[in-house]
């Protein structure tokens, strides 16, 4: 079989792993839904894009798919944008200045000017959320 439609097939399976015991039959990521049931042309895109990762195999593809949906539930993605850092800290560490040719975000990170490296590293899972998310394109 081709490998889109098996990555599809798989997804009810995938949702089990990445959020046990919750029941899902689809999910948003990056703006997409993902729903076994109902399939679209932008989640066939998406799930193309995680097997051609993985060199169209598929099961490599749903375990890559399964970490990230796990990662961001962990890491609350969904929740970093409505987050507010102090600007005193956070504030001068970086920018995203505009985008590359493809549109994916450039970023310069400034840790030169860093005075207190404990008030920003201090907390890493703090930092780690907010840099480079809460910087304006």
């Amino acid at each position: 079989s081709p490998p889109l439609p098996l990555a599809q097939a798989k997804l009810p399976g995938i949702f089990v792993k990445a959020y046990p015991g919750a029941g899902l039959t689809s999910v948003t990521l990056w703006g997409v839904e993902l729903s076994a049931s109902a399939p679209n042309a932008k989640a066939s895109v998406l799930l193309a894009k995680f097997v051609r990762a993985r060199t169209l195999d598929v099961a490599a593809a749903a375990d890559m798919l399964t970490a990230t949906l796990r990662w961001r539930a962990e890491f609350d993605v969904d929740k970093v944008m409505e987050e507010k850092f102090d600007e005193g800290v956070f504030g001068k560490l970086g920018r995203v200045y505009g985008k590359d040719t493809e549109g994916r975000p450039v970023t310069y990170n400034l840790y030169g000017a860093v005075k207190d490296m404990g008030a920003v590293f201090g907390d890493v899972q703090k930092f780690i959320r907010c840099v480079p998310f809460n910087r304006p394109v």
